[in-house]
């Protein structure tokens, strides 16, 4: 069964896409709405379905909804519309869409229904995932009938009376709804149901090669869940915008979309063979602005990348490639992309994000064939005293720092410098349209494109037999991605940062520490010249010698340093009134619809001569981290003590990321820490945050993960550190065959922690209000592997030194439940456990 699916700018639509493959066995065709002019140019004769997704904004404004409004108009076809779909079908008939009761973002509630079409043999009351500020208004047109509603009898569900139409305003694809995938395979029936009412069949029978059983049962009930609980005191599962809100909506008050220029029809011949593709890869939005991507992103589903090398094999350049030119205010132009027609068949996306095309990556020599030497020695150093005596004294090092060892999380320390003889350092500004590469004997080139397509093609281009190791990292890339980066993976590039906006070592030499184990492990890359090896193991022998004077590693004990957030506040870039008012305009945004929940941040700029090595010495005792890092580079040096994971990728393609919302302190006495940890448990606020970022992240591994395989082991878990309590998620997928971690990391950046939902839209409220570039923080540090592997952090609770001068950045996720000084004193916090390592 064939299904075009209309995204409308959502960061769930990745969820639905996955759903809807399962249950179809076929994956769907994915559009952005604006991608097509008319309903003519979709060629929906080749479909048997439409889905409509959700989206921020309003279904009377052209640019949030763009063709959908016309499908919901002119299809005969059967059409599902979730959320935003949902209410355009409600104003397509006649009726009116308004402010809700009270919005619900990332709640739980109980659904009543008619038990018929879609909600056939579903429970009645069973539970869904809200996330709204807008519904249907009561009564509904003569053409329409109510099929559900929640408890506060807001509009849950619609049947159109004579067309095969209906609507849904919750979220099915929501990891905490219940039987989402019944309510599809339900949906599924109708379609089947509708094209033998008419003697036919499905137009697609073709099933996917393989399909993946799925990690969830969407008829999973989700425990601890009363239909008498107050909203504000609904339980989650447990580990195992801008305008008037008062405005309503009416089909009158459908605005024309704005004169664009014109697009490539996208609809070829109704006979076109069918095509399996697999999602687009690249950015987890589109690139260009909100609303105008650039051109369409299929891949080919029967790539496969070597088990020997970094990356995967070279893209098949199948498809005209195209340069986008500038995009609307300002945008930078984006790298040629390839594009495809609609006719592509099931499975095929167009979603106009850059994906790996080999005519578009620099050039490289060749594959280049190397060999890694690799030494143990039978303890583990002291990773301070080993950083200082190799590398206190290089101009350019990394210090990958996972000292702080919690159960469950890191455990490997890694350290090394640009000195080796294959190492590279590689600088890159958005905007500036190439990467610089300077090179350990002083040669410099300048290479078109920007910093993902370099470092994908070095990483494609390197092959190696890696060893047995118990940790991933065998040599590779090491550095940071800024926040503004953004620009190049679908986002407006809106501030230009004072710092380079990424810049990677290629370390061809590595002193890893295992601080569980007890090892020192010694990595030397070398190719196929002979004196490379010799060289190779020289260093290994010197290294082993230095090594084997150094004290063994043992945990430090914590410094204690009080924090003074008098003094963070007197420094802050746009201080309180303007950060209270700005979460005041977040509100606002929130209560439209523009956005669930939104990351605001600040930052502080002061003078201090200490050197950065000496401040992250003091940063990482007095804020122990498990992805702690320092990076030291000609023009900047990275303190950064993040406990929070952004991407992992090992050896056997598994993806897992771990978003954190909510942190508690531990308490003096045992009765004091479980109050505070179970407070953080239950807290409604904290679990809608944290569950409005797992439902982001799925959707974003859903873009480049196979079918299926996205899963999430721990939902909201309390896990228990040193010196607090977090509500952590782990969200697992694999890779599909044919990408990388590359497009991984396209999809995935920025970490939607950072950012909030929708994250397009969400972030370009961020641009509005925050007034200069976040650079280094927001953005990831960490590593990438030969052999295709990746561990990379959120750069939180970080200072970067440049010019003299320290920056600091600290924020927090404003929802509509929020209160805004206590918001305000979160991020004087915040900044201020980083602020404090200075005055040491």
């Amino acid at each position: 069964m064939r299904t075009l699916l209309i995204d409308n700018y959502d960061s769930f639509t990745y969820n639905l896409y996955q759903l809807i493959s399962e249950v179809n066995g076929v994956e769907p065709t994915v559009v952005r709405n604006d991608e097509a002019r008319t309903v003519a140019a979709l060629g929906l004769s080749r479909f048997d379905n439409v889905v409509i997704s959700p989206g921020p904004g309003r279904p009377d404004v052209a640019r949030d909804v763009g063709v959908s409004a016309a499908v919901i108009a002119e299809t005969d076809l059967p059409l599902l519309g979730v959320c935003l779909g949902h209410q355009g079908i409600v104003v397509a008939a006649g009726g009116v869409v308004g402010p809700a009761p009270a919005a619900r973002h990332g709640y739980l509630d109980r659904i009543e229904h008619d038990n018929r079409d879609v909600f056939a043999g579903l429970p009645a009351g069973f539970v869904a995932v809200r996330y709204h500020s807008l519904s249907a208004r009561r009564p509904l047109p003569n053409d329409l009938e109510i099929t559900a509603a929640a408890a506060d009898g807001v509009v849950m569900g619609v049947r159109h009376r004579t067309r095969p139409q209906w609507g849904v305003q919750f979220h099915p694809e929501s990891i905490a709804s219940e039987f989402g995938a019944a309510l599809l395979r339900n949906f599924a029936g109708l379609t089947a149901a509708h094209h033998e009412s008419r003697g036919g069949g499905p137009v697609g029978t073709g099933a996917l090669s393989a399909v993946h059983r799925p990690r969830r049962s969407g008829e999973t009930r989700v425990p601890g869940f009363s239909s008498t609980t107050p909203p504000a005191a609904q339980q989650f599962p447990t580990a195992t915008a801008s305008g008037a809100a008062d405005r309503s909506i009416s089909p009158t008050a459908v605005r024309e979309r704005p004169e664009q220029p014109e697009q490539a029809e996208l609809a070829e011949s109704a006979d076109a063979a069918p095509d399996l593709r697999v999602p687009a890869t690249g950015s987890a939005e589109t690139a260009g602005d909100a609303g105008h991507p650039t051109a369409a992103d299929p891949r080919e589903a029967s790539r496969a990348g070597s088990a020997r090398t970094a990356g995967s094999t070279p893209v098949p350049a199948s498809a005209a490639a195209v340069t986008p030119g500038p995009g609307p205010r300002g945008r930078i132009p984006a790298p040629a992309i390839t594009s495809t027609s609609l006719d592509s068949g099931p499975g095929s996306v167009s979603t106009g994000l850059p994906i790996e095309d080999e005519n578009r990556y620099p050039p490289v020599d060749s594959t280049r064939r190397m060999r890694l030497l690799h030494s143990v020695i039978d303890r583990a150093i002291d990773t301070e005293a080993a950083f200082v005596r190799l590398y206190g004294a290089s101009p350019t090092a990394f210090w990958l720092d996972s000292e702080h060892v919690e159960p469950g999380l890191d455990r490997f320390s890694f350290l090394g410098d640009a000195s080796g003889p294959l190492a590279e350092v590689v600088r890159y500004r958005v905007g500036d349209g190439a990467v610089i590469v300077e090179t350990a004997e002083g040669g410099r080139r300048t290479v078109t494109g920007d910093v993902l397509d370099y470092l994908a093609a070095q990483l494609r281009a390197r092959e190696v037999e890696i060893p047995e190791l118990p940790f991933d990292f065998a040599c590779g890339y090491v550095g940071y991605l800024g926040y503004e980066v953004k620009a190049d993976c679908g986002a407006n590039a809106a501030h230009r940062a004072e710092t380079p906006d990424a810049q990677w070592i290629f370390a061809d030499r590595l002193v890893v520490v295992d601080h569980v184990a007890g090892h020192t492990h010694l990595l030397a890359l070398t190719d196929p010249a002979p004196e490379s090896a010799l060289a190779a193991a020289d260093w290994l022998r010197d290294t082993r010698e230095v090594l084997g004077t150094l004290p063994t590693w043992s945990n430090p004990p914590e410094l204690e340093v009080d924090s003074d957030t008098a003094a963070v506040e007197a420094l802050l870039t746009r201080g309180r009134e303007r950060y209270l008012a700005d979460i005041a305009i977040c509100l606002d945004r929130l209560r439209a619809g523009e956005s669930y929940e939104i990351c605001l941040t600040d930052g502080l700029t002061v003078a201090a001569d200490i050197g950065g090595l000496d401040f992250y010495r003091v940063l990482r005792r007095c804020n122990p981290a498990p992805y702690a890092a320092y990076l030291r580079f000609d023009d900047l040096e990275v303190a950064c003590s993040s406990p929070e994971r952004f991407l992992k990728i090992d050896r056997a393609r598994t993806v897992e990321t771990k978003p954190i919302k909510g942190t508690a302190p531990r308490g003096a006495t045992p009765a004091e820490d479980e109050r505070l940890r179970r407070g953080l448990a239950e807290d409604p606020k904290t679990r809608a945050e944290n569950l409005m970022i797992v439902d982001l992240l799925r959707n974003d591994l859903g873009r480049v993960c196979q079918i299926g395989s996205v899963h999430v082991p721990n939902l909201m878990a309390t896990e228990t550190y040193t010196t607090l309590h977090q509500l952590v998620s782990t969200v697992r997928g694999t890779l599909r065959p044919g990408t990388d971690v590359i497009d991984c990391l396209r999809a995935c950046f920025p970490g939607g922690s950072m950012t909030g939902a929708p994250k397009l839209r969400t972030m370009e409220i961020i641009d509005e209000l925050e007034t200069e570039a976040r650079g280094v923080y927001s953005g990831t540090i960490g590593f990438l592997g030969l052999g295709g592997t990746a561990d990379l952090n959120i750069v939180i609770r970080t200072a970067v030194r440049h010019a003299g001068r320290w920056r600091i950045g600290a924020g927090g996720a404003i929802v509509l439940d929020s209160d805004p000084e206590a918001e305000f004193r979160e991020m004087l916090l915040k900044a201020a456990a980083t602020y404090r390592a200075l005055g040491r």
